[in-house]
């Protein structure tokens, strides 16, 4: 199952947490709200697949533009990589044009992230909620 949902606030606040264990970088609680504003046409899956991806391959300053151009690089790569079936026999133009649109999502989804409140912060705290 493909995830369409996109980030909330509490998933938001979990992973400016782990760029801030990871980085020693904080974050103002506006600056968590901006962030939310500005991802907030993707799922959590697809943030924490980038954000993990960028904190292991990146040196660079991490800002919602840079995890949202490694969002749409990720995609691309997964559904580059896709081995994608045949399309069905019999269908109409509309009903294959939906069978595609499915078939892209599914292959260029990130793996399933972990859910924040199943994971435990090194540092003892846990990630403030952000404003909704």
């Amino acid at each position: 199952m493909v995830n369409k949902r996109p980030i909330n606030s509490e998933e938001m606040s979990y992973l400016l947490h782990l760029v801030t264990l990871a980085t020693r970088r904080t974050f103002v609680e506006d600056e968590g709200s901006l962030w939310l504003h500005l991802l907030s046409d993707y799922t959590y899956d697809e943030c924490h697949d980038a954000m993990t991806h960028f904190l292991k391959t990146e040196d660079a300053f991490l800002t919602p533009q840079r995890l949202a151009s490694t969002i749409r690089a990720r995609r691309r790569e997964r559904l580059a990589e896709a081995d994608m079936p045949k399309p069905p026999n019999g269908v109409s133009g509309q009903e294959y044009i939906e069978w595609l649109h499915g078939q892209i999502q599914i292959a260029s989804a990130p793996p399933e992230a972990p859910q924040p409140q199943t994971l435990e912060s090194n540092s003892g705290e846990e990630p403030k909620q952000l404003p909704e």
